[in-house]
């Protein structure tokens, strides 16, 4: 039995799996970037989440993130669905399925760290 996906026990296990990672490691070396996340329609009600790279490391959480480089807005259906690599982040946005505001630049510049990401989270054992 896996994590809960967007649980707190993910949260703790992707971080695990982001600190331990050579290829994050070498995605993220230099960057300085933050992410928010907010989610609609999750099993508990709406919720914030956060990625936060800093001084060559990745953290996530859920909490709001002050500050932001951009906001990502979308359902948590949409949000697990990235995650399981059956929506592209491209389609998402295309199909009006996922809202961004701030800066798009940043995200366009840090695409190749933050795919990296995605990938090393979406290779937990989660459960949706």
């Amino acid at each position: 039995m896996g994590v809960q996906y967007l649980s707190d026990e993910y949260m703790a296990a992707g971080n695990v799996a982001l600190e331990e990672s050579a290829e994050v490691a070498a995605a993220v070396d230099g960057l300085t970037l933050a992410m928010a996340f907010e989610v609609s329609d999750g099993p508990d009600g709406d919720f914030e989440h956060y990625i936060s790279v800093k001084d060559g490391k990745v953290e996530i959480g859920r909490g709001h993130l002050p500050d932001a480089d951009a906001t990502i807005r979308n359902s948590y259906k949409t949000s697990a669905k990235l995650s399981q690599g059956t929506l592209s982040n491209q389609m998402g946005f295309m199909t009006g399925k996922i809202k961004i505001s701030g800066s798009m630049g940043v995200l366009m510049k840090h695409s190749r760290a933050l795919d990296v990401i995605q990938e090393t989270l979406s290779g937990l054992d989660i459960d949706y």
